[in-house]
């Protein structure tokens, strides 16, 4: 892939969205509305596609020189967790394919996010319409948790960050497009499977 390309992928986060939801009512199967579900799904589904996703990215003398960036929304937001995690989990098994990973994570409106926590090393970002604290009552306020490890020590040094809009409740991934302009690169580097602040 030449430099100016970009790859795109989408995944499924919500795991077969409302479908999921009224099945799993009925038929044993993971179901989308427990984040551990959703974690787990995407941790298989991160297995798989790994080694692709890294062999996939543009270097430079045998240093990836093109930094992953994973953007999240909703039921999507514990999906991209354990996917990110199985990528790192392949990373740190295959240093040698992997010097110079960078992962950033761009969660918006992550569903059950108080049960979520920035991954260690992964620049983690996330945005949060919650006009609830200003009484404002709406069905669209149905994800307005914070996750952990964003403010504690490992988040300072992730240069992880909390962005909330008090006054949308909007959750539509599209209320978010403004908020695209502001994200930002990750600070860690993988090289020979431990993350190393650059």
């Amino acid at each position: 892939m030449s430099t100016n390309q970009k790859q795109y992928q989408y995944y499924d986060g919500a795991i077969g969205g409302w479908f999921n939801t009224m099945e799993s009512m009925f038929v044993p199967q993971a179901d989308n509305l427990i984040s551990g579900d959703r974690y787990n799904m995407g941790k298989i589904q991160g297995s798989k596609d790994a080694e692709a996703i890294i062999s996939s990215l543009t270097r430079t003398g045998g240093v990836i020189t093109e930094s992953l960036k994973i953007v999240s929304h909703s039921m999507g937001g514990a999906y991209s967790k354990g996917f990110v995690q199985a990528i790192i989990d392949y990373a740190v098994k295959h240093p040698e394919l992997s010097r110079g990973l960078k992962i950033s994570q761009f969660d918006m409106d992550p569903l059950q996010a108080a049960q979520l926590n920035a991954i260690p090393g992964v620049h983690t970002e996330q945005y949060t319409h919650n006009a609830k604290k200003k009484g404002v009552k709406n069905l669209n306020r149905i994800a307005d948790g914070k996750q952990g490890g964003l403010d504690n020590a490992q988040g300072k040094k992730d240069g992880n960050s909390y962005n909330e809009d008090s006054n949308k409740t909007d959750h539509s991934i599209m209320t978010f497009i403004n908020d695209i302009g502001n994200m930002q690169e990750g600070k860690y580097m993988l090289i020979n499977g431990k993350w190393v602040l650059q």
